[in-house]
């Protein structure tokens, strides 16, 4: 079962790069390869949102060499 996961999200992995290469809008380039749009779009989000877990969600930021005020704000507006 989990090489069955594994092909499909292979699988899955080799048609987004395709899609992205052939400049064809998705749903275009679904239809010319017998898929479903909606799994297409679900399988893109799955294996963006699995390289961001692995990649974590933080950026390093570099330190400013100038003696300019800088003022950071996150999200939740701290």
């Amino acid at each position: 079962m989990q090489d069955e996961k594994l092909n499909k999200s292979e699988k899955m992995r080799q048609h987004i790069e395709a899609c992205k290469e052939s400049g064809l809008h998705v749903e275009q380039y679904c239809k010319e390869q017998n898929l479903r749009p909606s799994a297409y779009y679900y399988w893109r989000k799955k294996l963006d949102s699995d390289s961001q877990i692995h990649t974590g969600s933080f950026i390093e930021l570099q330190p400013i060499t100038t003696t300019i005020c800088v003022e950071i704000v996150i999200t939740n507006g701290v």
